[in-house]
């Protein structure tokens, strides 16, 4: 991507109005923070370890009504939060109580997508436990990336020669997940031999664009395991995502 057009898409994405995005949380004071007005488009949450980042999220997700993990339960307790989110241009007003989160009053499975370094390495995981997964690819369809490979070497800082993907579905607690399969400077390799970075970064953009138009897609921790470069190069993609697809994104 050049800078000209990535230039382009930021100034677009200026001017841009979505009919899907956060537009405040509000933690009651706890840890110091009250309210927080979000922008549309693509809103970060910036700063040093322990100033809150992760306890933002946390309470974001107990008012939407998306899984709390232990860790998460940990950060926000039993604390009171609330929240204004808009879903397809209509305001919900949101608290972390038993019948007000978002869950309680639209279907989340196409509004709300939560996205994490976590879900990569689970997928990691999955194939690094399987026996019978030569099994398992033959069963399933390999779909190659023709279009995006300029797009996937600019993310990544690779010259892949090929790429390829296969979607494995209904793996227990995990959903659909992908199986990769890379050529490249004289080498073939797949999901299993790849470095953490560049799983994470293929499986981002797998993710992302899946992701239903006008959505609003969280993403926790995205500079996880990648180079400086890439995290500007995926910032870059992520602003045309978000002007392709319409959709919100909180970082």
């Amino acid at each position: 991507m050049r800078s000209a057009k990535a230039e382009d898409y930021w100034r677009r994405l200026k001017k841009k109005k979505l009919k899907s995005f956060i537009k405040e949380i509000d933690l009651g004071g706890y840890n110091g923070i009250s309210s927080i007005e979000m922008s549309q488009g693509i809103y970060c949450l910036c700063g040093l370890n322990g100033v809150g980042k992760s306890t933002i999220i946390a309470a974001l997700k107990d008012i939407i009504g998306l899984k709390v993990s232990k860790q998460d339960r940990i950060k926000i307790g039993d604390n009171s939060f609330s929240g204004k989110i808009f879903v397809a241009n209509k305001e919900y007003f949101c608290e972390n109580i038993e019948g007000k989160r978002l869950s309680d009053q639209i279907s989340l499975e196409e509004n709300i997508i939560y996205l994490d370094f976590a879900q990569a390495i689970s997928v990691l995981s999955f194939y690094y436990d399987q026996e019978n997964l030569e099994e398992l690819i033959e069963q399933n369809d390999e779909n190659e990336f023709v279009d995006e490979i300029g797009e996937i070497n600019y993310l990544i800082g690779r010259d892949y020669e090929k790429i390829s993907v296969m979607e494995f579905e209904d793996i227990e607690e995990l959903g659909t997940i992908p199986f990769f399969k890379v050529i490249g400077d004289g080498c073939t390799y797949d999901t299993r031999k790849m470095g953490m970075g560049e799983h994470f970064l293929l499986y981002m953009y797998w993710a992302l664009y899946r992701v239903p138009k006008s959505s609003i897609v969280i993403i926790e921790e995205p500079e996880s395991f990648v180079g400086i470069k890439s995290q500007t190069n995926f910032m870059n993609i992520l602003a045309k995502i978000c002007l392709e697809k319409e959709c919100s994104f909180i970082l």
